[in-house]
Parts: structure tokens; sequence; C-alpha cells
């Protein structure tokens, strides 16, 4: 649950060496405090909520619909636009911004694409919990903010381009390991597919691909 704070670091460490452990200025027991106390904030006041509607409604209810990778792609979409109006309240809503919208949503899209593949996949390994989704979406958010700060010693941009790049690391693993099942349940398949291999095997979807050139008998 905690394995890309946890990687983050270990690249931070590899990249600026032993500055990356270096005791904050309150020391590290204030500073992992700092770190859990954001965590709990996440998780109570935004992930929960936030996890509600694009796991639990959103998520599971197009989970049997399409096949998982669509399904992170549709809802990281959505999930995207969810995210856009945070870019004006931090940059304001002139002209200038307004032309890089579109620059700063298709980054949103490919970033939350790859955190949404990891979210289906812990939310299909965990039994649907709802809960764990949003614990490990809050972990994701205070290693971004807060921890970065502690064990990458360089500008904001940086630091948010290792912990992301952990995450695309991460989900393409998944991706990948799971041949893009992203942990869904053997034997399981998008409706639309369970349809159509129904309509195979009845009488009157095999009546339907007969050769219609075959001549009835009858008309003999």
């Amino acid at each position: 649950m905690f394995a890309v704070p946890v990687a983050a670091t270990l690249i931070s460490l590899a990249i600026y060496g032993l500055r990356a452990l270096t005791a904050p200025s309150g020391g590290w027991p204030r500073a992992l405090a700092e770190v859990a106390a954001y965590f709990l904030l996440q998780l109570v006041f935004f992930q929960l909520a936030e996890e509600i509607g694009f796991t639990g409604f959103l998520q599971h209810h197009w989970q049997n619909r399409y096949s998982p990778i669509k399904l992170t792609l549709y809802v990281a979409l959505l999930w995207a636009v969810w995210h856009m109006p945070d870019h004006f309240a931090e940059e304001g809503w002139g002209l200038e911004q307004l032309i890089s919208a579109p620059v700063v949503f298709a980054i949103e899209f490919v970033s939350l694409f790859f955190a949404r593949a990891l979210f289906v996949w812990f939310y299909n390994r965990t039994g649907s919990s709802v809960l764990l989704v949003a614990i490990f979406h809050a972990s994701f958010d205070a290693a971004i903010s807060q921890l970065s700060r502690d064990v990458v010693p360089a500008s904001n941009t940086v630091r948010f381009l290792i912990f992301s790049a952990v995450i695309v690391l991460f989900a393409t693993a998944v991706i990948i390991g799971t041949k893009g099942q992203l942990g869904r349940p053997a034997g399981a398949a998008p409706l639309h597919q369970e349809a159509d291999a129904a309509e195979e095997h009845t009488p009157d979807g095999a009546a339907g691909r007969e050769d219609p050139t075959r001549s009835d008998p009858r008309d003999g």
C-alpha cells in the first residue's frame, strides 16, 4: 500500500545519496508526523469521498461493462475533468491559463490513467474495498505533496516527476504482469462479450447465421 513513497525515497537516495536522508529543520519525528497528519486529513476530507464516487460508484458500475483497460481509460478521463478546476484555482482564469488548459488536461489525463490503473487493480485485489483504495490514494497524495519535500532535495517539479515516474513504472508493471486484466477474476468478461457469447449458443443465433443461399427442401 505504501510502495510508492518507499520506492520514490529509494530513487531519491540513488540520485542524491545521503542528502535525501538529511534531517529536516524540525527533525524526522516532526516531519513524519506532518506526513501522517496530511495523510489522515486527505483521507477523511477528500480521498474517501472522491473514491466513493469514482471507485465505489462509477468504476464499480462499469466494472462488468468494459474491459479493465477501457474502464481505466474512461474513469481517468472523467477524473481528469474533475481535477481541472484545481488548475484554474491555482493559476487563475486569464487568457494564458485558458490557452494552456488543453495541455494541462492532457498531462493530467496521462498521469491519472496510470494512477487509476493501480486503483482498478487494487480494488479487484482487495475484494472491492473502496476504503482501501481511498487509503492507497491518500498515501499517493501525502507522498507527493508532503513526504517529497523531506526526501527529495530539489525543486517541486523534480519532486513531482520522481514520484510520478514511480507511479507510471508501478502501473506499467501491473498492466504487463496481469496482461491487462488488472486483477479482474479469471473468467469474468464484459457484459457485451457475455451477450455475444450467449447469442452464439442460442438456436435463434445459430439460425440467424445459416447460409441464406440454402433452399428450403419444401420449396421443391
